[in-house]
């Protein structure tokens, strides 16, 4: 079998920018980030929709702009939401109680409100401080270890 010389030249020098750019990406030096303490996030809801009669449900979907970083299936971190809701006549109550409501694994959540008087309500959601451990806190620890 007989190569050409261009060939040849051609496989060397293909060879040759491989292994320096493997080389390259496999011994760069590594360095880590500098988070910012705490990390800001955003909370975003959605009601609809947004007229309705009396007695008649709206879905409130909230999320946050992150995703539970250690969330896998079941286990792992989530967030954990509050919606308060004021009526037309000024009172105030929180959905989900004090223990609000915990977000899926993509981080994000929903109820149901069903308005029992005329007028305008006001619906804001609040996300409680979280401190990322892997869902320990939870006591649903992923028993594999977490897959981020």
């Amino acid at each position: 079998m007989h190569f050409s010389k261009s060939k040849t030249a051609a496989a060397i020098a293909l060879f040759l920018i491989s292994t320096i750019a493997f080389t390259m990406v496999a011994f760069s030096p590594a360095s880590a980030l500098d988070w910012p303490d705490p990390i800001p996030t955003w909370t975003y809801m959605s009601v609809t929709p947004v007229l309705v009669g009396v007695n008649q449900d709206v879905i409130i979907v909230f999320w946050c702009n992150f995703i539970p970083p250690t969330a896998v299936g079941a286990y792992g971190d989530r967030w954990t939401f509050h919606v308060d809701v004021t009526t037309p006549n000024g009172d105030t109550e929180t959905l989900g109680g004090s223990q609000g409501f915990e977000s899926d694994p993509v981080g994000g959540a929903w109820t149901v409100y069903t308005p029992t008087e005329v007028g305008t309500y006001t619906f804001v959601t609040r996300m409680d401080a979280h401190t990322i451990d892997g869902g320990k806190s939870r006591g649903l620890e992923n028993p594999a270890g977490n897959v981020t």
